[in-house]
């Protein structure tokens, strides 16, 4: 049962990554394999360097340049950030109506994810509505530089700053947020499950 559900959680992530591509259209078939592709170079290489492979591969061959596929990986990256925050709350709300002496640890946990769940959330919200605000005032700092540069440099953030626009619409919004949570409880039902069936003495 934990292997289905890894399986489904799996899918979810890949459809997920599609989502973020919006309004660009990647066959789902196609998102999958890429990310899969991810998934073994992120065991096989240190530093989670599938994330290079996925960006390099869903890049080859279609319109999608390598700086929008960048800005989905981070915007998905920092959407789990905020859902582990979430995961975090619910598990130190849980522990609180629990006699399990686990305060110190958790504290502990939480000093280091919530300020960055906070930078994370803030960074979203800031790009999503005001990122192209905020790349024409750093654009004035790069008047220095040949033109040429700079139209590349403008189409590369426009590219980066479309994928947290994403957030924007509603319904692919929803949809991303949806999956994202629904993507953490089956992280931690495998973990419930995968606990029950060879029962470690935690």
């Amino acid at each position: 049962v934990a292997v289905l559900v890894v399986m489904a959680g799996t899918v979810l992530k890949a459809w997920r990554w599609q989502t973020l591509f919006f309004p660009d259209r990647i066959p789902f078939g196609r998102g999958w394999c890429v990310f899969l592709i991810g998934q073994m170079l992120n065991i096989v290489l240190p530093a989670r360097a599938g994330e290079i492979g996925r960006i390099y591969y869903i890049s080859q061959g279609r319109s999608i340049t390598k700086a929008k596929a960048l800005s989905t990986v981070v915007v998905e990256k920092m959407v789990d950030v905020a859902m582990l925050a979430l995961a975090y709350g619910v598990a130190a709300t849980w522990l609180a109506t629990t006699p399990i002496d686990s305060q110190e640890w958790l504290r502990g946990a939480g000093r280091g994810l919530l300020p960055l769940a906070a930078v994370a959330t803030a960074v979203l919200l800031l790009f999503a509505y005001a990122g192209r605000r905020a790349w024409a005032g750093m654009r004035r700092l790069l008047s220095p530089l040949p033109h040429k540069w700079q139209r590349s440099l403008d189409a590369a953030a426009g590219q980066m700053i479309g994928a947290f626009e994403v957030l924007r619409h509603g319904p692919t919004s929803a949809k991303v947020w949806a999956a994202s949570l629904l993507i953490w409880v089956l992280s931690a039902c495998t973990n419930v499950l995968l606990f029950r069936a060879f029962q470690p003495p935690l």
